[in-house]
């Protein structure tokens, strides 16, 4: 049973790990696996389940608490008891003192006892508090999920960029390294001067050395990427290579700063500190307990004490005390005044983040409608430049043109390639960002 169990996890590594190597990932499928995956995020959903234990230890130190105990005692010397001995013999000496040993060899007691706090608002806060934290908690835990999910996805971004460049680059080094071999036939034949070509070489060595800057960038945006979601950095991952602009289209307009995470959990924290303010205060109000006890004891002189004829001697009693605080050297005062100024600090911190997500979401709906403006004109300009080297390639072929024009607009029509790319990168992040605010993150 043992070894089937082995084989059938084994297996399911072994399709997990082929999955991720053989399909192409997009962002979603990234943030899956560093669900349970990444560090942060386990440390996240452990930080909740520790809220939710002190909750219910919390609670649990104002419900009953029962205990018992067994004792036993064998005396090698039974404790002496000196009394005057004008006690027992009125004749003697007044200053005479006469020792006494009262009691047995052997000892024995067994007990139970309850205890229960009847009323206390430090009790009654700190549940408070408790749940608060926890409610905190799991905010915070959403927090990081959507902090990790936006750096996710940015990462994947800058990988896409350094993919799709490369590709760019290929394939205009391609189409350079054919003009270059038609140019040369030129030269051969005599219809061109050898430094005729010196321009059109010049952009082939630029795009070879890009090429090899790209190189490197792929391999360092891939760590990366592999770093933040826990994947082994040593394994194969195929990732999707394109920004899908089609599903850019978001309204920003619906974005508000006080349904934004951040505000929710300065607010969170606001409330915690002034419940733990009423916890500071309530530690000068009186508080009630209340106790049961039971106890038998046996005293012998021999060890009988499993004999049952023997008697035991019970001792049966219940109360309550109350503890009422009285003075303190004002320790109670200065950790109120401390609790204080830490619900005044959570209060200004609330409203600087408020006003911090306010201009951040200005910021962010601005970027996003000027990638918008920007990527149109980009492709308008991208446009306008592949039709201006067609005609000139045409113009070429016909013996119309030049090479120094020909090598002219095509270094144009690179750098508006790279333009575009660049700035359906911008939107790409614009948009991330944005989500951040409009689309919540599945846990």
């Amino acid at each position: 049973m043992f070894r089937k169990a082995f084989y059938i996890v084994c297996i399911f590594i072994f399709c997990v790990t082929t999955n991720l190597q053989s399909q192409a990932l997009n962002a979603d499928d990234l943030f899956n696996y560093a669900k349970n995956n990444s560090p942060s995020l386990k440390n996240s959903t452990l930080d909740v389940e520790l809220a939710k234990q002190q909750i219910k230890q919390t609670i649990a130190s104002g419900l009953p608490k029962f205990n018992g105990g067994i004792g036993f005692q064998n005396y090698i010397d039974i404790p002496t008891t000196v009394v005057p001995a004008t006690a027992f013999d009125p004749g003697a000496n007044e200053n005479d003192l006469l020792g006494l040993q009262f009691g047995t060899d052997y000892n024995a007691n067994y007990n139970v006892k309850v205890d229960q706090l009847l009323f206390s608002f430090t009790y009654i806060y700190g549940v408070k508090a408790a749940k608060t934290y926890s409610a905190l908690s799991d905010l915070i835990r959403v927090k990081i999920y959507e902090d990790l999910n936006e750096k996710i996805k940015l990462a994947l971004g800058d990988y896409i960029f350094v993919k799709i460049s490369k590709e760019i680059i290929s394939e205009n080094l391609q189409e350079i390294k054919v003009l270059l071999e038609k140019t040369q036939s030129l030269i051969d034949e005599g219809f061109l001067e050898k430094t005729g070509a010196s321009d059109l070489l010049l952009v082939k060595l630029d795009l070879e050395a890009a090429k090899n800057d790209l190189d490197a960038n792929e391999k360092i945006t891939l760590i990366n990427l592999k770093s933040i979601i826990g994947y082994p950095l040593d394994s194969n991952i195929l990732l999707i290579d394109s920004f899908n602009l089609s599903s850019l289209e978001i309204e920003p307009n619906n974005v508000e700063a006080k349904n934004t995470n951040a505000v929710k959990i300065s607010e969170q924290n606001l409330m915690l500190n002034q419940i733990n303010l009423k916890v500071a205060k309530s530690e000068g109000y009186p508080s009630i307990y209340g106790f049961f006890s039971h106890q038998q004891m046996a005293m012998r002189n021999q060890f009988n004490f499993f004999e049952t004829e023997k008697d035991w001697y019970p001792a049966t009693l219940w109360g309550f005390n109350i503890n009422i605080p009285i003075f303190n050297s004002g320790e109670g005062k200065a950790k109120t005044q401390i609790k204080e100024i830490a619900v005044e600090k959570a209060n200004n911190e609330l409203k600087e983040i408020e006003n911090q997500i306010v201009a951040l979401l200005m910021i962010i709906k601005s970027n996003y409608t000027s990638a918008l403006t920007r990527l149109q004109n980009a492709k308008e300009k991208f446009s306008f430049s592949n039709q201006i080297y067609q005609d000139e390639l045409l113009k070429f072929q016909n013996g119309a043109s030049s090479l120094l024009f020909l090598t002219e607009k095509k270094t144009a029509l690179i750098q508006a390639q790279q333009e575009l790319l660049q700035k359906e990168l911008e939107l790409y992040k614009a948009k991330v960002q944005l989500e951040k605010y409009t689309k919540p993150v599945k846990l």
